[in-house]
């Protein structure tokens, strides 16, 4: 289906921009694709999550 190869592409653009927000600490980043979690830089985690408000949060 037309998900299974825009879901990895959006996937890769969106971690081009978390690498891009953390170019300044100079090292390679990690990305464990299964675990979708980056396992060398906890700065670059905190961007893959998000606290929503209660009463709008994702079903």
């Amino acid at each position: 289906s037309g998900f299974d190869y825009s879901g990895r592409l959006t996937e890769t653009m969106l971690l081009g921009n978390i690498a891009t927000i953390r170019a300044s600490e100079h090292k390679v980043l990690e990305y464990d694709g299964s675990a979708m979690r980056f396992t060398n830089d906890e700065g670059a985690n905190a961007y893959l999550d998000k606290t929503y408000r209660p009463g709008f949060g994702i079903a």
